[in-house]
């Protein structure tokens, strides 16, 4: 089966420029970026299935209080599963991630108002990621109808950083995108591997080129819907690609 990698963080990373008081403000009517995020979901969804793709695996939060708006994702055949643990157990993981300002209590209060959220839900409390992915149903698969990419005009500016995978690109994207917005620029932010993560890639696109390019696209036309004015994308140089997230090595510890 050819199936496609998104993480959902990489569909909303637009933000307006800092304030005295937060580093990161979300827009009014999109607190926690949710409904930017889905949108580009719903359109990277699109290319990856003309790709040739039978499926694609999101990961990443929803709204806690909504769950997902299924109104965003008209060319999607939607499974949503929800994975929760017992609070002891997020705790545990979330201090075992030892990330510097971690709000712990803010992400237990959110994990309690997801449990009321309706729908399948797999409880990975005590397990490790291989007992959760073999409690997960796989949909059945039908073959989709191609989805025409629309074009139009997208003006604003595009800042393109390339460099080797063990090189600054990353590093030096992600600081001019800070000082973008800390100059009062409204500034979006797009690693290009996370755009195009389909196995195995087509023949006629055999670097995902192509499909990079058309995802790109997608995003950058909802970032500007959002009152983006300049796009950083950090690129690898050819041959020195990071592939798909922690393929570095088999996980099986427990989940963090």
């Amino acid at each position: 089966m050819r199936a496609a990698y998104v993480d959902v963080d990489q569909m909303g990373m637009c933000y307006g420029p800092p304030t005295a008081d937060n580093w990161a403000p979300e827009p009014v009517d999109d607190p926690g970026r949710h409904r930017i995020q889905t949108a580009n979901v719903n359109a990277v969804a699109a290319n990856l299935r003309d790709a040739g793709a039978a499926c694609m695996v999101v990961s990443g939060v929803v709204d806690p209080e909504h769950g997902i708006d299924r109104t965003l994702l008209p060319d999607v055949d939607l499974t949503a599963v929800r994975l929760r643990a017992d609070a002891d157990e997020l705790r545990r993981r979330l201090v075992a991630r030892d990330r510097p300002g971690e709000p712990i209590e803010e992400d237990l209060r959110e994990a309690e108002l997801m449990d009321r959220l309706t729908g399948p839900c797999i409880d990975t409390t005590g397990l490790i990621v291989d007992d959760v992915v073999r409690k997960i149903d796989l949909p059945e698969l039908a073959d989709a109808a191609p989805h025409a990419v629309q074009a139009g005009e997208l003006p604003g500016r595009i800042l393109w950083i390339r460099g080797p995978r063990e090189g600054t690109r990353s590093v030096v994207g992600w600081q001019l995108y800070r000082q973008l917005r800390l100059s009062g620029t409204c500034a979006a932010y797009v690693d290009l591997v996370q755009l195009g993560l389909l196995r195995p890639a087509d023949a006629a696109d055999p670097g995902n080129r192509l499909l990079r390019a058309a995802n790109l696209a997608a995003v950058w036309r909802a970032f500007r819907a959002a009152g983006a004015e300049c796009l950083v994308v950090a690129e690898p140089l050819p041959g020195t690609e990071d592939g798909i997230p922690g393929s570095g090595g088999a996980f099986d510890g427990p989940i963090v």
